[in-house]
């Protein structure tokens, strides 16, 4: 067989890598996307966290 094949055989190659692309790839960005919101909301949490800790800490000084 011959690499590349025929004309056929590689718009078949190219059907079977995009449903490749889209089962894994897509999942991937999703799963990606998900923990991104998780560890920006973390970090928004230890944001304020440190924000109310420096408020208060400075309302006791006055």
């Amino acid at each position: 067989m011959r690499l590349g094949g025929s004309l056929g055989q590689r718009r078949e190659n190219e059907i079977f890598f995009g449903l490749l692309a889209i089962l894994f790839i897509k999942p991937i960005i999703g799963i990606v996307k998900f923990f991104w919101m998780i560890i920006s909301f973390a970090v928004q949490l230890l944001f304020y966290k440190i924000l109310f800790k420096i408020l208060d800490w400075l309302f006791k000084l006055i």
